[in-house]
């Protein structure tokens, strides 16, 4: 896109804010690979604000440039932007942000941004965006439906999904955050250990659908390929095996180690067909929703 084309987006969008009453001002938008991710807006208050997502996090800055000035906020976890995501959108339904933008995180932090009116309001308003929310909510985050979220903001239907999914199969960002990061935190506390299958977030053919969705609101490349690992993870969770994973990282020959070892090797050939069921869905999937960055 050529320099004038860009000019055009922001004289357009700087417009459209304009007339509704908005006094900050787009000073720049970028959303491809080209352009890069992010925006940098000046505030009502004269003050600049500079929005960066990147593979490593999402920061923002009170800075045209981004090289001098103090930090709005910084965070690399990629659960806590995805449910500061959801937030941000509940919190400002009303679109601000130019048309040109497809990123999630992206139209939500911008979003955002345009709503508030200094560097201060930013950075309470990000960093805080999960409180303020539940307390506007009077609930928490999961416990509010679809209807509660903007059409603009990171629902995506799944592209093989049945037309009229059941009510089970819809999920909040905020919903799908929370099951990724109750599933991330099995996975790391037991890495090779078979679990009972009750102990997952939801049920399996559920939790395959978050990960298709979460996959392809998937911001950055990292997120998508930590999307796939857990995917192929998921017949590590089995049924009957009880409140004691069985640990495949177990020594030595005493007769419990024995029996343990014994267990995980029939666990291990029992889920195999599983496994390969789900790498192969996996790879059809990633396959036929290819993405280029």
């Amino acid at each position: 896109m050529s320099y004038l084309s860009v000019r055009r987006e922001v004289q357009e969008a700087n417009r459209d804010l304009a007339n509704k009453g908005v006094k900050n001002k787009i000073l720049f938008f970028g959303d491809s690979k080209t352009r890069g991710c992010g925006a940098t807006v000046m505030l009502a208050s004269g003050e600049p604000c500079l929005l960066s997502i990147a593979q490593s996090g999402i920061f923002v800055k009170k800075s045209r440039h981004g090289l001098f000035g103090a930090t709005l906020y910084n965070e690399k976890n990629v659960y806590t932007n995805a449910q500061r995501t959801g937030a941000l959108a509940y919190l400002f339904p009303d679109k601000l942000f130019p048309n040109g933008v497809t990123n999630p995180n992206l139209r939500a932090f911008f979003n955002a941004i345009l709503h508030c009116q200094s560097a201060v309001e930013v950075s309470v308003t990000l960093n805080e965006a999960v409180q303020i929310a539940e307390r506007k909510a009077g609930c928490t985050l999961q416990e509010l439906s679809e209807q509660d979220f903007p059409s603009w903001s990171l629902r995506v239907d799944f592209i093989n999904a049945d037309p009229k999914p059941e009510a089970s199969d819809s999920f909040t960002p905020a919903e799908m955050a929370s099951v990724l990061e109750k599933y991330q935190a099995l996975i790391e506390k037991y890495p090779i250990s078979y679990m009972d299958e009750t102990w997952l977030p939801l049920p399996k053919d559920q939790m395959r659908v978050v990960f298709k969705r979460v996959w392809k609101i998937a911001p950055t490349a990292e997120m998508r390929n930590y999307v796939e690992v857990a995917w192929i993870k998921l017949s590590m969770f089995q049924k009957g095996i009880g409140p004691t994973p069985v640990n495949g990282g177990v020594r030595g020959h005493s007769p419990e180690s024995m029996r343990i070892i014994d267990r995980y090797l029939q666990l291990s050939n029992a889920s195999k067909p599983e496994s390969d069921r789900d790498f192969r869905e996996m790879r059809e999937f990633t396959r036929a929703n290819s993405i280029n960055q």
